[in-house]
C-alpha cells in the first residue's frame, strides 16, 4: 500500500507527494490526476478559488472515471493542509490523503 497527498500550493500548483511526487501547473484553471490501478480508478481535481468558494481557499476532491463506474475502495481523509508561508502563512488548501495499491500509476491532467 503506498499514500498520496494531493494539495494546492500558492494560488497556480496543484501538488502530488506522499509515496510519489508531482506538480501541475495551473494559474487560473483546474489541474487533475488520474490514478488507475487492477483495483479501479478515480480522478483527483483541484482548483483554486473557484467563484463558487468564498475567500481564496483551494478545492480538492475526486470524481468517478466514467458514469456508472464506482470508486475504488481505497481509503481516503482529508486533513488541512499545512500552510507554505507564501504568499501567506495562513492554511489555505485542503489536503486530500489516499492510500492506494502498490500497482498504482498516476497520469497528470490540466482540466
Amino acid at each position: 500500500m503506498k499514500t498520496l497527498k494531493f494539495y494546492g500550493a500558492s494560488d497556480d500548483l496543484f501538488e502530488m507527494d506522499g509515496d510519489m511526487e508531482g506538480e501541475i501547473d495551473c494559474y487560473s484553471s483546474g489541474a487533475s490526476y488520474l490514478l488507475s490501478s487492477e483495483s479501479g480508478k478515480m480522478v483527483v481535481y483541484g482548483v483554486y478559488a473557484p467563484d463558487s468558494t468564498p475567500g481564496c481557499s483551494w478545492v480538492v476532491g475526486v470524481a468517478l472515471v466514467e458514469e456508472g463506474i464506482a470508486l475504488p475502495p481505497w481509503p481516503m481523509r482529508f486533513e488541512t493542509a499545512p500552510p507554505s508561508g507564501y504568499p501567506d502563512p495562513k492554511p489555505y488548501s485542503p489536503r486530500l490523503i489516499i492510500d492506494v495499491p502498490d500497482d498504482i500509476q498516476v497520469t497528470e491532467m490540466n482540466s
